[in-house]
């Protein structure tokens, strides 16, 4: 996830310049918003499932500790959807799109994040 917002601005231009690229990247290429989408899956699959995913797998690990980190895992999906997580980034970048008169998919955008959450819970 980390090369692919490394490599963001360069894979945009690539695809768009293509002649008939794959119409599931062009469009998610075309959204103003694509970007944010990206930055806002890194926050949540690093912070709330990959340092988990590691603290489980490590080789000296006992069955409180596995439990502990599942029971994290739980936890902070709810956690950040009862208030409105949004990491630094994400909202930086939310911000400069809604000043820029992308309001209507700001609130969109929030409201899959909140349907996101939700999907994690489940």
């Amino acid at each position: 996830m980390t090369r692919l917002i490394e490599m963001f601005v360069p894979l945009k231009s690539f695809f768009l310049s293509q002649e008939h690229p794959p119409t599931i990247i062009k469009q998610f290429f075309e959204n103003e918003l694509s970007e944010i989408y990206i930055w806002y899956l890194h926050s949540l699959l690093f912070s709330v499932f990959h340092t988990h995913i590691q603290a489980v797998e490590r080789a000296s690990n006992s069955v409180v500790e596995v439990l502990t980190s599942l029971v994290s895992v739980q936890k902070l999906p709810e956690e950040r959807k009862n208030q409105n997580f949004l990491s630094l980034k994400v909202k930086e970048l939310l911000s400069q799109k809604r000043s820029e008169g992308y309001e209507i998919e700001g609130k969109n955008f929030l409201s899959e994040v909140a349907n996101l959450y939700e999907n994690c819970l489940q």
